[in-house]
């Protein structure tokens, strides 16, 4: 946690900070297990809705689940059973143990291990952890955020037209998103796997924003909204409202994320899509 003094914060944030910390840990730890499979022999099944998992994405689950639950956290990753007992928690571990499942079956290299914290329904940090690149990105709320210990800001550009946007690869493939984005004339699109890291990517500057018209679950966009938000950009659903965390139904209908500027005017831009 390079860059942080936490002797000089609250309480509330010396917390957060040691939590983060162990985030970090884990996420490295998580990390290298992945990597022991990563274009090597593993087992693939499909859990539904062309939604595969391997033996990475659940021996990452179980280090995550091992070195952060603990009897004051909820729970809720895409590898485990969900239970309503998470409800209870005011505090709450949201985990996507392989954000990309599907690009690391293929080889890409767009997968990352996302872990955030919610407190209240709320983000209060995220590690978002690449683990062929060994890039740690990590925030934790009034603190910044950081890639590999340094500080990172989104972009400054404010015309939609010249917007450099990121989306999903397969829901253009899949959901019809190329044609919309052709008929918002938006000029430079880049196509990836992982929804972590194309929200990193709009943290660092990299990309204005990211923008997606089909549901995310919760452990999607935690951390990178986490991330995000303390970079300085902004992260929403379709009609401009923030997320609240820890629901019953983990499902948004639709997400955009941008670096602040642009925001308001994407909103309008997609809306007659959603």
């Amino acid at each position: 946690m390079r860059g942080h003094r936490a002797f000089f914060f609250g309480d509330a944030v010396r917390d957060d900070l040691r939590a983060l910390e162990r985030a970090e840990a884990a996420a490295r730890e998580a990390g290298q297990a992945i990597l022991k499979y990563y274009k090597k022999t593993y087992h693939v099944r499909d859990k539904g809705t062309d939604s595969p998992v391997t033996s990475a994405d659940l021996e990452a689950n179980q280090i995550l689940r091992d070195r952060l639950l603990g009897p004051d956290f909820g729970w809720l990753s895409e590898e485990s059973a969900d239970t309503p007992d998470r409800l209870r928690h005011a505090t709450l571990w949201v985990v996507d143990p392989l954000d990309g499942t599907r690009d690391f079956i293929l080889g890409t290299d767009e997968f990352a291990v996302s872990i955030g914290l919610v407190r209240d329904g709320r983000p209060v940090l995220g590690v978002i952890y690449v683990p062929p690149f060994d890039l740690l990105y990590t925030a934790a709320r009034g603190c910044g955020a950081r890639l590999n210990g340094d500080r990172i800001s989104p972009s400054a550009q404010s015309n939609v037209s010249e917007t450099r946007l990121v989306v999903s690869r397969s829901e253009c493939e899949r959901d019809g998103l190329s044609d919309v984005l052709r008929s918002v004339n938006v000029k430079h699109v880049d196509y990836m796997g992982s929804a972590a890291l194309k929200m990193v990517r709009v943290a660092t500057g990299e990309a204005d924003a990211y923008v997606t018209l089909t549901p995310k679950n919760e452990w999607d966009f935690c951390a990178g909204e986490a991330i995000l938000n303390e970079a300085g950009g902004r992260v929403t659903d379709g009609g401009g409202n923030a997320f609240r965390y820890n629901r019953e139904q983990t499902l948004a209908p639709n997400l955009t994320a941008s670096n602040g500027v642009l925001h308001s005017a994407l909103l309008e831009t997609f809306r007659p899509f959603l």
